[in-house]
């Protein structure tokens, strides 16, 4: 941001990029944590912490991603005659 100088890159990727190192289950909601990918860049703060962020931040982000994901899973369904926007063959394979 020009105009205060603060890094904006972050709060503008799509969601799965922003919850690194973590990955949302769209099944059950809960959430992986993959320390390993961080190598010695992991850095744990403490929960009173001002600095980075955390997981419950995007609660609320995750929980519409999840709702969305089961809707369009839904939708898509055989049962749904009315969607037309199907990547499958018409006999419902992969």
């Amino acid at each position: 941001d020009k105009l205060s100088g603060k890094c904006t890159v972050h709060s503008v990727r799509p969601l799965v990029c922003r919850l690194f190192p973590f990955c949302a289950d769209p099944v059950t909601g809960q959430a992986m944590f993959y320390p390993s990918q961080c190598g010695s860049n992991l850095v744990l703060l403490s929960p009173d912490s001002n600095r980075g962020w955390n997981l419950a931040q995007y609660r609320g982000a995750v929980e519409e991603w999840i709702r969305d994901i089961w809707k369009e899973a839904l939708n898509r369904s055989p049962k749904n005659a009315s969607y037309t926007d199907s990547n499958t063959a018409s006999e419902g394979s992969p």
